[in-house]
């Protein structure tokens, strides 16, 4: 996580709405692609963004006659596709803020980074020096003796003690999805 920059790991091209759309269409986008906030464009510029706790303050039947642009937060925070993802991390933990939305030197969206994906790096990592992951599993590392030996799915981080269930549920989690 210290090498990476907000750049390699941030989410490109991300989900975005418009200051004109309804609450209702910001629920339906962040239930339909699971995503808790939504950086608002209006003529390609960031705006504000309006997140689950935005809508929160509202009540379901208000959803379809109130505008993204009366409940989104118009300040929201950004940082540089170079900034490293550490200083994410710390800047969302000063902030108390879920994401940030990436922007070049001109303030242009670029994507977008928030905890779980810091989160999923990190664990990444973490178990990337402890067990072998799947990708980094050559065919002569298991030993057949060997009662510590652990694969994770690196899509839903699933631990297996038998190398070919590992990478079986590993290719079916690619597929379809973590179960």
């Amino acid at each position: 996580m210290e090498n990476q920059t907000v750049g390699e790991v941030m989410v490109r091209d991300p989900v975005v709405i418009s200051p004109e759309d309804t609450l209702s269409a910001a629920f339906g986008v962040m239930n339909r692609k699971h995503i808790r906030s939504l950086p608002v464009l209006k003529n390609d510029k960031i705006v504000g963004i309006i997140t689950r706790y935005d809508l929160k303050k509202y009540s379901l039947r208000e959803y379809s006659t109130i505008s993204v642009e009366e409940a989104m937060s118009r300040s929201p925070y950004i940082i540089s596709k170079d900034a490293n993802v550490s200083e994410a991390a710390r800047v969302m933990y000063q902030l108390h803020c879920g994401s940030l939305i990436v922007v070049d030197e001109n303030k242009k969206l670029l994507g977008f980074i928030a905890k779980s994906d810091i989160r999923r790096i990190s664990f990444a990592e973490r178990f990337r020096r402890d067990i072998p992951v799947n990708s980094e599993i050559e065919e002569d590392s298991f030993e057949a003796g060997s009662e510590n030996q652990k694969w994770v799915c690196e899509v839903c981080h699933r631990e297996f003690t038998e190398k070919e269930d590992a990478l079986a549920h590993e290719r079916r989690c690619k597929i379809i999805g973590p179960s």
